[in-house]
C-alpha cells in the first residue's frame, strides 16, 4: 500500500477512536478542541504542496502537524517542553541513521524502513518522554530531522519536505507512543489494585 494511502488510513482510524469515546485515555490532558480540530484539518493540508524556495516544496499536512506542535509547546511547562526537544532530537538523530543506513537497506525492503523507524521512534519516546503532549513534540521533531536534512544539507532537487512516507512514519510513531502508554497506564492501574486487594486479603 502506497504511504499516502496508509497514512489516510490510520488518520481515519485515529479519527474514530477518538470521537467514538476514547479521548481521555490518548489526549493526556491535550485540549479536546486541538485534537478535533487537528484532526479536521489534518486531511485537507494533506493535499497540498506549498513552495519552499528552489526547487524544494513543503507538505501541507508537514506544515499543519508543526504548527499544532508548537501550539502545543507553548502551552507545556518549560522543563516538559526542553524533555520533549531534547527527545526528538536524539530519536530523530537515530532515525537519520536507520533511514540512511547501508545495513538496513540491505536486510529491510525500502517501503519498510519508514515504518520501522517509525515504530521505533514511537517506542522510544514512550520511555523517554512522559505525557501525550510532550511525546507529540518528540515524535515530530525525530520524523522531521531526516527530511530536513535530505532537503537542506543534500539540497536533493525536487524534494517534497512531508511526503506520504513520512505522514506514514509521523502517524505510525505517534500510535505506537500513545497505544504503548495507554497499556502501560493500564497495566500499572491493574497491579497496583491487585497488590492492593492481596495486601487486604492476606491475614
Amino acid at each position: 500500500m502506497p504511504p499516502g494511502y496508509t497514512a489516510f488510513f490510520l488518520w481515519v482510524a485515529s479519527a474514530v477512536l477518538w470521537w467514538s469515546g476514547w479521548r481521555e485515555e490518548t489526549a493526556d490532558g491535550i485540549p479536546d478542541y486541538a485534537v478535533a480540530v487537528f484532526l479536521a484539518g489534518w486531511p485537507l493540508a494533506a493535499w497540498l504542496e506549498l513552495p519552499a524556495g528552489g526547487h524544494a516544496t513543503v507538505g501541507g499536512a508537514f506544515v499543519w502537524t508543526a504548527l499544532a506542535v508548537f501550539a502545543l509547546a507553548w502551552r507545556m511547562e518549560s522543563p516538559a517542553r526542553w524533555t520533549a526537544w531534547s527527545a526528538g532530537f536524539l530519536l530523530g538523530s537515530l532515525m537519520l541513521i536507520l533511514t540512511i543506513s547501508p545495513w538496513l537497506s540491505i536486510r529491510l525492503p525500502e517501503e519498510m524502513h519508514g515504518r520501522a523507524a517509525g515504530a521505533l521512534t514511537g517506542a522510544a519516546s514512550t520511555l523517554l518522554v512522559p505525557g501525550a503532549a510532550g511525546q507529540v513534540a518528540a515524535v515530530t521533531l525525530a520524523m522531521s530531522i531526516p527530511d530536513l536534512w535530505r532537503a537542506g544539507w543534500l539540497q536533493a532537487g525536487g524534494r517534497l519536505i512531508g511526503s506520504g512516507r513520512w505522514m506514514e512514519s509521523w502517524w505510525i510513531a505517534v500510535l505506537t507512543a500513545r497505544s504503548l502508554s495507554v497499556l502501560a497506564a493500564f497495566a500499572r492501574r491493574n497491579v497496583v489494585s491487585f497488590g492492593w486487594r492481596k495486601g487486604r486479603e492476606s491475614p
